[in-house]
């Protein structure tokens, strides 16, 4: 939107911060502390802000050698072309987190390679990186607030330090950005228009305003734009639905990692569906969703994946690489009695992994039933089943090389599945920016 003599600001800031996320709580906290009255906005009520920030596991990256984790990303970021001074300031931050957490939480931060105790989660592991195999992946660690994950530790830090200059930061919850307000002279951008309680507000900032509204994890049509899936399960917010993106691309600005999205899941990218709307379960590490007589199916009923594989935020090794495993609509695990018996001796347990779980299995007499109330080839399943009951016998999965071990024949008999859905921790695009973090136009110039 451009400005124009009909638009009456309703009110008037330094800074202006759209969304109040790990990054938008922490902008609008440095910007108070250098003299900013800042309104910060967020699109979700109270209880529900944060951001992923608050729903992630808080394993902030860190490392412990400039020079080494350069050679790291080099390798990660092979064979793309990058900005040398943005990565530059993005490793200059991650060798600092220690000090960061020290000099602006006030707190001595936990690090796991220095600070972990028998028993802790990952605490077996000799290198803390997904892809030890690189060269000096060794440097790689995480930062903590404190020895706990997945309690959202660091978005009560973030928020902590944002209440704390209450004088200076004004919140708007349940409030959402709609458009950004830009000069029709200079560009430069001078507000944004903010939906609030079913009323429009035209807020102005003297400063500047800071796009921090995530991605576009429960937005179905970017999905499909940008992505091609039909539509992705999100294990984090359900308010991030690429409102930044629609409102940056509208004042001119370059998007870049589109197609980029991380991924979890109980097998590669994929957890059990649930309604429209809820986010999607993270359970990792539940090994008779994986190793037994059980398998993953997709829309003609074969399989698609090594079910055991070892995945890097969703991504696999395929032929070389590691990528996203394809997001089908209709795919399945599927299993026979003795896993379904397992899955009850869990429950019998109290170790039930996934507390919905009987409430969602489908059964079936046969193997025709059951591709029948699935949506699949009879023929297909059956070849599937065949042949995976060949592979556990001979001790060699020659499709997908899954680990013998994790293996066993299908029994005669009642078949069962559970529906799946791929799913989407957070999508990487958006807006372009440098090593400032100035949005940058379609000629690689800052707005």
């Amino acid at each position: 939107m451009k400005t124009t003599s009909e638009i009456k600001w309703n009110a008037d800031y330094d800074v202006l911060v759209l969304g109040f996320g790990g990054a938008g709580g922490s902008a609008a906290r440095f910007a108070a502390d250098n003299g900013a009255k800042v309104l910060l906005v967020d699109a979700a009520p109270y209880g529900h802000e944060g951001g992923n920030t608050r729903y992630s596991a808080q394993h902030v990256a860190m490392a412990h050698d400039k020079q080494k984790i350069q050679e790291y990303f080099d390798q990660l970021a092979a064979p793309y072309e990058y900005s040398k001074t943005t990565m530059n300031t993005y490793l200059e931050g991650l060798v600092n987190m220690p000090k960061y957490f020290k000099k602006y939480f006030g707190i001595d931060p936990f690090v796991w390679s220095r600070d972990f105790k028998p028993g802790d989660h990952l605490a077996h592991k000799t290198h803390l990186c997904e892809y030890p195999e690189f060269k000096s992946s060794e440097t790689f660690d995480f930062t903590l607030v404190h020895n706990q994950d997945f309690d959202a530790g660091l978005w009560k830090q973030i928020r902590k330090e944002v209440m704390k200059r209450d004088k200076q930061i004004n919140i708007w919850l349940k409030s959402r950005a709609m458009e950004l307000i830009q000069n029709p002279h200079t560009n430069q951008i001078e507000g944004a228009l903010i939906e609030r309680n079913h009323k429009e507000y035209y807020i102005h900032a003297k400063n500047g305003v800071v796009v921090a509204t995530g991605g576009f994890e429960n937005n179905p049509a970017m999905q499909q734009d940008y992505l091609h899936v039909t539509q992705l399960t999100p294990l984090g917010t359900l308010y991030n639905c690429g409102d930044g993106i629609k409102m940056t691309q509208d004042v001119g600005a370059r998007m870049w990692h589109m197609s980029n999205y991380e991924s979890l899941g109980i097998v590669p990218g994929y957890v059990i569906a649930e309604d429209k709307n809820e986010r999607g379960r993270q359970i990792s590490h539940w090994q008779n969703a994986k190793s037994g007589s059980i398998l993953v199916v997709a829309d003609d009923g074969t399989r698609f994946m090594r079910e055991d594989a070892k995945f890097r935020h969703g991504h696999i090794y395929e032929h070389g690489d590691y990528l996203m495993p394809h997001a089908y609509d209709n795919a399945w695990l599927v299993f026979d009695q003795k896993q379904y018996q397992k899955f009850v001796n869990e429950k019998d347990e109290n170790k039930l992994r996934y507390t919905k779980l009987f409430d969602k299995i489908i059964s079936a007499e046969n193997v025709e039933e059951l591709a029948s109330k699935i949506d699949v080839s009879a023929d297909n399943l059956q070849k599937t089943v065949d042949q995976f009951n060949s592979f556990a016998k001979q001790g060699q999965d020659l499709q997908f090389g899954r680990a013998a071990s994790s293996m066993e024949e299908f029994s005669d008999g009642k078949l069962y599945a559970i529906k799946l859905a791929p799913a989407v921790l957070n999508t990487q695009g958006g807006p372009e920016h440098n090593e400032k973090a100035e949005v940058l136009d379609i000629n690689n110039k800052p707005i």
